[in-house]
């Protein structure tokens, strides 16, 4: 019985998250849309019922991702910071997508024991699916995991190298990880 009470609150949680952080924040102001990220998480989160030091954290990071706001001067450095704070939590579902799927690229990924190769491309290309990816924009494989890893909430390199596969087509997050 805990377990599916476990599994319904994940659910619902989701299926919030999803439905709330759809909603345009109130301004365009970086700050004012990491706080709108930030308490709507507070309001919503399992983790962040209470005073403990789950919700310590957060709001710490909350307070210092905010002091860097005056530096986020477009929707993708506004997401970047989002992503951070949310990544926090460790769970995997919370998880914000950057949108922008116009300009992904035409490749699916997957992250095998031997490293990140290519899993879907288009002709046009001259890929392979099974290629290896040697660089994805100057950074390897290596390196992508650790720039991946304040995007992705997970609590293990496994998670994020799943998450970071499906993730790593989209424009929105290859622009944030520089």
């Amino acid at each position: 019985p805990s377990f599916i009470r476990f599994l319904v609150q994940s659910v619902l949680f989701s299926l919030l998250v999803a439905c709330t952080l759809t909603q345009p924040p109130p301004t365009n102001s970086a700050a004012t849309d990491l706080r709108f990220v930030a308490d709507t998480v507070r309001q919503i989160h399992p983790a962040l019922s209470g005073t403990g030091p789950t919700r310590q954290a957060f709001d710490l990071l909350a307070q210092a991702l905010e002091a860097k706001t005056s530096a986020a001067t477009t929707p993708i450095e506004v997401y970047a910071l989002s992503s951070r704070l949310l990544a926090s939590l460790h769970d995997g579902h919370s998880l914000m997508f950057p949108s922008n799927a116009e300009k992904n690229l035409p490749l699916r990924f997957q992250w095998l024991v031997d490293g990140l190769v290519i899993a879907q491309t288009v002709e046009s290309l001259g890929l392979e699916p099974g290629d290896e990816v040697l660089k994805l924009g100057g950074i390897t494989p290596t390196m992508l995991l650790e720039k991946l890893r304040p995007f992705i909430p997970a609590e293990n390199d496994g998670h994020i190298r799943a998450l970071g596969a499906w993730l790593l087509p989209n424009a929105n997050l290859l622009e944030a990880l520089g």
